[in-house]
C-alpha cells in the first residue's frame, strides 16, 4: 500500500517496470495498509533446463533415466520435504550482517548494536561510508548527522545520530528505541533465520 498517491502516477510507473517484466495494475483505495504478515503466500514456477546426469558426455543420452531420477527426487521431496532454509536477503548487505545485530539486541548490547548499525558498508555512498568513518574515530554525532544527508536510504542512520545529538551521545538504548519498530524488528527476525538455518543444517 502507499499513502496519498493517485492511481494514475501509479500507472505511469507501469512503462519502466514492464521493461524489467513487471507490471503493476488493478488499483483500489483501502482503509487499511497492509502489515507484516499480511502476505498470504508466494506462487512460483520453477522451470529446470540443460539438466543432465553427470557430465556433458551424458546429456545426449539422459533421456528416460533423468525421467526416472527426477520423479524419484519428487517423490522424495513428496514425502519427507525439504530443508528450507532463509535466503542471503534476510540478512543484509551492510558492514554487519543484519543477524548479528538481532543478536546484539536481544542480548541488551546497546552501544554494540548500535555501531553495528552505523558501521561503514561498501554498500554506502561514498560520503555517507565517509562520515561514518569519522563519526567512529571521532562520536561526533552533529557532525554525522549533517554529513550524511537526507532520504530514505539513510533514514534508520538520521534517527539513530539525531538521538544521539539531543539526548547525549552515549544514550545507546535511547536511540535504538527511536527507530520504527518495523525496522528493529528486521534484526531481530534475521538472527531467528539464522538460527534456523543452523538448526535445519543438522537434521
Amino acid at each position: 500500500t502507499v499513502r496519498r498517491v493517485e492511481p494514475t502516477r501509479l500507472a505511469q510507473l507501469t512503462g519502466n517496470l514492464a521493461k524489467m517484466g513487471v507490471r503493476i495494475g488493478n488499483f483500489e483505495y483501502v482503509e487499511e495498509q497492509l502489515g507484516l504478515g499480511d502476505l498470504s503466500g508466494n506462487k512460483f514456477e520453477i522451470v529446470l533446463r540443460g539438466v543432465a546426469l553427470g557430465g556433458e558426455d551424458d546429456r545426449q543420452q539422459a533421456g528416460p533415466g533423468l525421467e526416472d531420477v527426477v520423479r524419484e527426487a519428487v517423490a522424495q521431496t513428496r514425502e519427507g520435504g525439504f530443508l528450507n532454509y532463509f535466503g542471503l536477503q534476510r540478512f543484509g548487505t551492510g558492514a554487519t550482517p543484519t543477524h548479528v545485530t538481532g543478536e546484539l539486541l536481544l542480548c541488551g548490547k546497546w552501544k554494540e548494536a548500535l555501531d553495528s548499525i552505523l558501521a561503514p558498508g561498501k554498500s554506502a555512498s561514498e560520503h555517507v561510508r565517509q562520515a561514518l568513518v569519522e563519526f567512529f574515530s571521532d562520536r561526533d554525532a552533529t557532525k554525522a548527522l549533517k554529513a550524511v544527508g537526507k532520504g530514505n536510504a539513510v533514514s534508520s542512520l538520521r534517527t539513530l545520530l539525531s538521538h544521539l545529538e539531543s539526548r547525549g551521545s552515549t544514550d545507546y538504548a535511547g536511540a535504538l528505541q527511536a527507530m520504527p519498530k518495523t525496522i528493529k524488528s528486521l534484526y531481530i527476525n534475521a538472527f531467528h533465520g539464522y538460527v534456523w538455518n543452523n538448526v535445519v543444517s543438522e537434521r
